[in-house]
């Protein structure tokens, strides 16, 4: 009894909340249910190929990157929602048709600056490939890439060449040995025209990687992929 009381006051003065959109959610949910629906009404998108490029297996995302899903992953950037990346990943892991996925050996996820990873403290790409990991059961492996040059966030750069332009030579392998003949699944948290997850693939299969293949937590291009339905 005393504990349960203990437990009031506490819900009382640190009410649980979202762990997407941040506001109070009600009791044991992580997800409240306007979140929850809006998220739910979400699709996989397979992502158009380039097939000027072929280092790119495939890529898929689990959710479009707006309203609650966009709340949420720029709270687990830049207001340290960590728990927001158990919830992405497990929409990620409804994301289980795609065989070449399945086929993969080990995740992995897209690496931050050193300097970038000082300032934020934690990759949210990486805590969302953990949790995708744990959800499937999948094997993860930390410390595959690396980048090795600092340059402009993607997101200050609207042209698609440009975008291009700014991750060329930023990424490299940290050991072949680890990748070479392996099917690996680069877990990256949204893909806006592919430059980031595209050159990482680039570098991976350099190194003999057999396959590399996406998967993000959210597109802003849902409108130009192919739907999968749930």
């Amino acid at each position: 009894m005393i504990r349960r009381l203990a437990d009031r006051i506490a819900e009382f003065f640190f009410p649980r909340r979202c762990l997407l959109c941040g506001r109070i959610a009600a009791d044991a949910e992580s997800v409240c249910k306007d979140c929850g629906r809006d998220a739910a009404r979400n699709h996989a998108y397979m992502l158009p190929p380039d097939p000027r490029r072929r280092d790119l297996y495939c890529c898929t995302a689990a959710l479009i990157y707006t309203g609650p899903v966009r709340a949420g992953i720029l709270g687990l950037k830049f207001r340290e929602r960590k728990g927001a990346a158990a919830v992405l990943a497990k929409y990620m892991a409804d994301v289980r048709y795609v065989n070449s996925m399945e086929r993969c050996d080990f995740v992995t996820a897209v690496p931050l600056s050193r300097r970038r990873l000082a300032s934020r403290g934690f990759n949210q790409s990486e805590l969302i490939g953990r949790a995708y990991a744990d959800y499937t059961g999948k094997i993860y492996l930390d410390g595959v890439l690396k980048k090795t040059k600092e340059n402009q966030t993607q997101s200050s750069l609207g042209d698609a060449k440009r975008r291009v332009e700014n991750v060329k030579d930023c990424y490299a392998v940290c050991d072949p040995e680890m990748v070479r003949g392996k099917r690996i699944l680069l877990v990256d948290d949204v893909y806006t025209t592919g430059a980031t997850i595209r050159e990482c693939a680039r570098v991976l299969r350099r190194a003999g990687a057999e396959m590399v293949c996406g998967l993000t937590a959210a597109t802003a291009h849902g409108q130009n992929a192919k739907i999968y339905k749930k």
